[in-house]
C-alpha cells in the first residue's frame, strides 16, 4: 500500500481503499459543538421616519450572523470544489440565540442583578444565505478578498419577531432572556432528522424603533438606555 503524504492523513479517518469520490464518511467524529461568548449589542446607523404609517421617530439597526457553516462535511470534496467553512458533524445540529438583559448596561448598572428583558419597539428579520455545493464565490480572487462564505446566496428575508417577544403584560413578570432556535434550510425534506443544505450562514437584523416627535430631538435618543441587551449562541 502506497504511503501518501503526511498532508492526506494517516488516520483511519482518510482511509479509502475504494478510492471514490467523494471519500466515505468518517466514522466516531467528535458530537459537534460551536459558541460565542456574550455580544452587548450596539445600535447604529439610524434612520429617520417622518410618513405613516409610523409616526414620527428614528428606526436603530442591527445586525449580527453566523459564520458559514458546513453541514455535511460528510460529503468531503465531492465535486472537487474548495471547502471551507465550520464543520457541524451532525444533521441534527439546530441553532440557538439568546438574547437577555445587559446588567452592565442598565441606568444606573445593576452588577451581580440580572435585569428583566423587554424588547417592545423591536422587530427582527432573518435571512439564510446557502449553497448545495461551494461557499466560495465562482470567480475565486484570494487577492480581492474572497474568502469562504462569499459564494452563498441569501433566500428571502422573514419575520422573526414574533420569537423574540418580550413585552410588558397585566399580571406577568418579564423575562430575564428570549431563547429562539432556527433550523437550517432542508432539515424539514425527510430522512429522520433530515438532511439540511450543506453550506448555511444564518443573519440576524434587529430594528428599534423610538418615536421622537417632530421637530427630531438633537441628539437622537439611543435604544442603549430602553433596551440594553447581550446576545449569544450556539450550535450543537
Amino acid at each position: 500500500m502506497k504511503n501518501y503524504p503526511a498532508e492526506f492523513g494517516h488516520s483511519p479517518e482518510y482511509d479509502n481503499p475504494g478510492v471514490t469520490l467523494p471519500l466515505p464518511s468518517p466514522q466516531e467524529m467528535p458530537r459537534p459543538i460551536w459558541f460565542t461568548p456574550k455580544i452587548a449589542i450596539r445600535w447604529g446607523d439610524p434612520e429617520f421616519n417622518q410618513f405613516p404609517p409610523l409616526p414620527p421617530g428614528v428606526t436603530w439597526h442591527y445586525r449580527w450572523s453566523t459564520p458559514a457553516f458546513d453541514l455535511r462535511p460528510d460529503l468531503r470534496s465531492a465535486q472537487a470544489a474548495p471547502k471551507d467553512g465550520q464543520p457541524v458533524w451532525s444533521v441534527g445540529g439546530r441553532l440557538y440565540v439568546q438574547l437577555a438583559g445587559n446588567p452592565a448596561a442598565t441606568v444606573p448598572p445593576t452588577p451581580g442583578e440580572q435585569p428583566f428583558l423587554t424588547t417592545a419597539g423591536m422587530t427582527v428579520t432573518a435571512m439564510d444565505w446557502v449553497h448545495t455545493t461551494t461557499n466560495y464565490s465562482s470567480d475565486r480572487r484570494p487577492g480581492e478578498g474572497i474568502t469562504g462564505g462569499a459564494g452563498l446566496l441569501n433566500l428571502s428575508p422573514r419575520d422573526v419577531t414574533a420569537d423574540f417577544i418580550a413585552v410588558p403584560a397585566a399580571g406577568v413578570q418579564l423575562p430575564t432572556s428570549i431563547l429562539a432556535g432556527f433550523a437550517p434550510p432542508g432539515t424539514s425534506l425527510g430522512e429522520g432528522e433530515g438532511n439540511p443544505v450543506r453550506y448555511w450562514r444564518l443573519q440576524l437584523d434587529f430594528f428599534f424603533f423610538i418615536e421622537t416627535g417632530l421637530p427630531e430631538p438633537d441628539p437622537l435618543p439611543a435604544p442603549d438606555g430602553h433596551n440594553p441587551s447581550v446576545l449569544w449562541a450556539s450550535v450543537y
